[in-house]
This record gives C-alpha cells, sequence and structure tokens, in this order.
C-alpha cells in the first residue's frame, strides 16, 4: 500500500505541476510596451470577464443590423426598451446613433 500511496501522490504532484504550468501560461499578457508579464489572478479573472461579456455582447448581436462607430442595439432587460452601446468604449445611450 505505500507504493501505492507514493504513486497517487506523485501523480497528484504532477497534475499539480501541470495545472499551475498551464494557469501561468494563461496569465501571460503582453502589456503595452510590448513586455510579457505575468497577470495577478485578480487581473486574469477581470481579463477573463470582460472577454467573456465582450462575447456574449457579440453572440446576442448576431444577425443584427450593424449601426455606425461600432454601435449595437441592446434591450433593457427591465424596460424591454431598446438601447445602444458602444463596445470599444463601454459607451451606452438610450438614442440611436447616427
Amino acid at each position: 500500500t505505500q507504493v501505492a500511496d507514493r504513486r497517487a501522490a506523485a501523480a497528484a504532484a504532477e497534475a499539480a505541476r501541470s495545472w499551475l504550468e498551464a494557469e501561468a501560461e494563461r496569465r501571460k499578457y503582453e502589456d503595452s510596451d510590448g513586455e510579457e508579464r505575468v497577470l495577478s489572478l485578480e487581473e486574469a479573472m477581470a481579463k477573463e470577464e470582460a472577454e467573456e461579456a465582450a462575447e456574449a455582447v457579440r453572440q446576442l448581436n448576431a444577425g443584427r443590423e450593424e449601426l455606425p462607430g461600432g454601435w449595437v442595439e441592446m434591450v433593457d432587460p427591465e424596460s424591454g426598451q431598446p438601447y445602444y452601446f458602444r463596445e470599444v468604449d463601454g459607451a451606452t445611450q438610450w438614442e440611436a446613433p447616427n
């Protein structure tokens, strides 16, 4: 049983090492100066959440008519009224963009 325990511990250690390496790779980021750095866990989570939100907006608006300047029409869940969202800077407005 000691041999089996050692094998299980070694397998668990290898799995943990692999996970840590993958996590470090996922958290690499090239900053505006072109330098590669590793994001903190909080930065990585915020970046991932922002990417997921942007993808959700793209999916929700797939097939909708394109508006000028990167604006997309959304629907306010509380009022059911359309509003307009610009993904580039997160701006929103009730009036249709020109």
